[in-house]
Formats: structure tokens, sequence, C-alpha cells
């Protein structure tokens, strides 16, 4: 029995101390998936256009994510240099902040060229419109918020078309 007993703990313990993180990992998955599902849907993809535009929205994802972490320890390195008042380094660390920036810019562009090459006119016209107010209602609805309405005077809501007053009470 006490030599069923270490392995079973560790094994709790290793899911206990790693949940949040892959907790919150399978919330990114759940949310993009829903984000994918309904933009499909709003521009009335075929199935393997729906599945070629959610594979490029993944990678995508993915390498924003990279990039915005490598960014984050960038921005870390920085405060510690400004701390220390290393001039040189902080000069150097903003350099490659920079070029961080120019590499977002060059993701995006390359993700934009991606979906004009996947997508008709109307299609990417639909992408451009309706993307924001989907990832707004779906990261709502990940957070519990009312099925994925936002309340009357939601602070978070850039959207007007997507506030929506309570249901009166009978």
């Amino acid at each position: 029995m006490k030599k069923l007993l270490c392995p079973l703990l560790a094994v709790a313990l290793t899911l206990a101390l790693g949940s949040p993180a892959l907790a919150q990992r399978m919330r990114a998955e759940r949310t993009e998936k829903q984000q994918c599902i309904r933009m499909s849907e709003k521009m009335e993809l075929s199935e393997e256009e729906s599945l070629k535009f959610c594979l490029l929205m993944r990678e995508h994802r993915k390498q924003r994510s990279e990039l915005g972490e490598a960014f984050r320890e960038l921005v870390e390195k920085l405060e510690e240099e400004l701390k220390k008042k290393n001039t040189e380094k902080m000069k150097a660390l903003i350099t490659e902040i920079e070029a961080k920036f120019d590499e977002r810019k060059g993701l995006e562009k390359t993700f934009h060229s991606k979906l004009k090459e996947l997508l008709s006119i109307e299609q990417q016209a639909k992408f451009i419109v309706h993307s924001p107010k989907i990832s707004h209602k779906v990261k709502s609805m990940m957070r519990g918020k009312r099925g994925g309405k936002c309340p009357k005077e939601c602070p978070q809501c850039p959207f007007p078309g997507l506030e929506e007053t309570p249901p009166e009470e009978e």
C-alpha cells in the first residue's frame, strides 16, 4: 500500500502544480477554436477553406505568442539594466525591442497576405468587419459574461453593437 501511495502522491502533486498553465493553455485553445468556428460561419467558408483558415489562424497565434514572449523577456532585461543604469546594455536592448516591433509588423503583413490568397474579397471584408466583434464576444463568453453578451455599461466593450440590456424580469 505504501509503495502505491508515493507514486500517486507524486502524480497528484505534478498535476496540481502544472494545472494552472495547462488550464490556461486549454482555455486559449477553446477560445481560438470558438473564434475560428464563428469566423468560418460568418465568412461562409467551405469545410476545406475552414480547415485551411483555422490552421492559418492557429499558426499566426502561435507565432505572435512566441514573439510576445521574446518581447516580454527583453523588457524584463531592460528593466534590470534600467535599475543598474547601464546605458550601453539599455541601448542594445532597445534596439532588440525595436527589431521585435518590426518583426511583428512583418508577421502581420505575411498573415494578411496569406489571408488574401485564401479568401475572396467578400470573405476578406467579412473577416475585417467581424473578427474583432467575434473575438470580443468569445473572450467574454469564456470569462463567463452572460453567455457572451456584454452588460449595457460594459467598460471593456469597444463595440456598441454588442451591448445588450439585460432581459426584463417578469
